[in-house]
């Protein structure tokens, strides 16, 4: 009798235990690889997430609008002007970094014109000269006042030629030109952009440096096929290979012209 009673007692406290030892589990999971001091949740596990390429995934591209190519530069100015090259025309040109308007995160590049006769700011990016012959270069834009043109360019150093890749967005035309291979501009479409400090438009320009023609514009919700144009070519004796990105913005001179340019993007492999 007494030895029944203990394997009783022996048992409740076997399922006491059991029963004690679950809800204790499944009121507070551990971390999974991370430290032990991490938050934990009721009922849930932690994870830590290790795969940088499910992050970005998540995280999405800042070219929202299209996604083809292999990203070798991006930059959202975040970290300053590293790797970028200023330049200034007029007494009063101006570019700085600012936090007033940007397109993602706190800052973006503000070019302000200047005035007088050579109201134009541009920022310039070197680049070695990348694989693949389909490259693209694109950047967010908005802007304000008295804007004449703002321009996205690459020009490609190959053999001691330079390759002149030009589109420009005349905003007092309407319209959008490229450079062609006798060095003019070449109209192309019709476009109206809307003035803009908040609403940032997008802009990307598709190259072929083994052909040395265009390829497409993309700009907001339009795309343009470029790929029957030529490029124009300049002697460049003495300069390694290489690609500089550029952005350029021009102004009227009477009131001054303002740009905010954000997320830079350079890509290869394009289709």
């Amino acid at each position: 009798m007494r030895t029944k009673r203990l394997i009783v007692w022996v048992l409740v406290i076997v399922l006491v235990s059991g029963f004690l030892s679950y809800g204790v589990n499944k009121r507070c999971e551990m971390a999974r690889g991370l430290p032990d001091d991490s938050n934990v949740v009721k009922d849930a596990p932690v994870y830590g997430l290790s795969d940088m390429a499910e992050l970005a995934a998540r995280l999405g591209s800042p070219m929202t609008y299209i996604r083809y190519g292999d990203v070798f530069m991006l930059d959202d100015f975040e970290g300053g002007f590293q790797g970028w090259s200023r330049f200034t025309y007029a007494p009063d040109t101006v570019i700085s970094l600012s936090g007033t308007h940007t397109r993602s995160k706190g800052t973006a590049v503000h070019i302000t014109s200047g005035t007088g006769a050579d109201p134009c700011g541009t920022i310039v990016r070197y680049e070695p000269l990348p694989t693949g012959s389909l490259n693209g270069f694109g950047y967010a834009f908005g802007f304000g006042g008295a804007l004449s043109d703002i321009r996205i360019g690459m020009v490609a150093t190959i053999a001691e030629r330079n390759w002149h890749f030009w589109v420009i967005y005349d905003h007092l035309a309407g319209q959008l030109t490229y450079r062609d291979d006798g060095g003019g501009p070449q109209w192309f479409a019709n476009l109206n952009l809307r003035p803009s400090l908040r609403v940032f438009h997008q802009v990307k320009l598709v190259v072929n440096l083994t052909t040395h023609k265009y390829q497409r514009l993309y700009i907001d919700n339009h795309v343009y096929d470029l790929s029957a144009y030529t490029a124009q070519w300049t002697a460049e004796v003495g300069v390694a290979d290489q690609l500089s990105l550029t952005v350029y913005v021009l102004g009227t001179g009477a009131p001054t012209a303002h740009a905010y340019i954000d997320d830079a993007v350079a890509t290869q492999n394009e289709f």
